[in-house]
């Protein structure tokens, strides 16, 4: 029942009163399909990515980690000796920030060794809090 039809059913408005609203027909819902990103467009942004960014998308690529959940990731919870990490998420259908580990691919031990051979560690630490900063600002302008 339409609140329209309601109100008037309650003696709220006069039943000869014009309801425009039983004009309007909605159109049955359509749930559009979701497929890759078109291949050219892929290439193109491959074309002109640098190795920084490459190396991160092979990385969200090889995990099926968010953007979050890979640029905040520390040293300390990759074990290149048993080949695994550890995934933090609040995504875990509960609410609850929750810890999962993988095992990782001989292609992403590779990328991870690499990135820790040509990384400093302090700086490691300043791009956490710097991507802390910016997360909170984006909320901020959001608000």
């Amino acid at each position: 029942m339409t609140v329209i039809k309601w109100v008037i059913k309650q003696q709220l408005l006069p039943r000869d009163i014009l309801n425009v609203f039983e004009t309007i027909s909605l159109r049955p819902y359509q749930k559009k399909e979701k497929g890759a990103a078109p291949l050219d467009i892929v290439l193109q942004v491959v074309v002109v990515a640098d190795a920084e960014c490459k190396d991160l998308r092979l990385a969200y690529l090889l995990t099926g980690a968010r953007k979050t959940e890979l640029l905040t990731m520390v040293w300390a919870v990759i074990d290149f000796g048993n080949r695994t990490y550890l995934l933090p998420t609040k995504k875990s259908g509960t609410g609850l920030a929750k810890t999962t580990r993988h095992n990782m691919s001989e292609l992403l031990c590779e990328l991870f060794r690499r990135k820790l051979d040509g990384r400093h560690l302090e700086l490691e630490i300043l791009d956490v809090a710097l991507l802390r900063l910016w997360f909170c600002a984006d909320r901020h302008n959001q608000i």
